[in-house]
């Protein structure tokens, strides 16, 4: 075999070899992205449900203050 070929075939089968290793870390990136977004959905889950509950807490409370006021304001008349 021609030496200049042998040569360039062992340049390839080293770029394979690296192009491989690289493949391997980006799937193993990939995944953990997935496992992040999957966490992170989690948390935003969890940060509306605390959101809606204090959010329908409010709402009760604002609406049992304005009757309370609005009760008060008619005693005074």
């Amino acid at each position: 075999m021609n030496c200049k070929l042998y040569e360039t075939l062992l340049k390839m089968q080293n770029d394979i070899a690296e192009m491989k290793k690289d493949i391997k870390e980006i799937k193993e990136d990939v995944k953990d992205i997935k496992n992040s977004n999957k966490n992170m959905d989690q948390h935003i889950n969890f940060i509306n449900s605390v959101y809606d509950k204090y959010n329908n807490s409010s709402i009760f409370n604002l609406g049992f203050f304005r009757n309370s006021c609005d009760n008060d304001n008619d005693k005074k008349k």
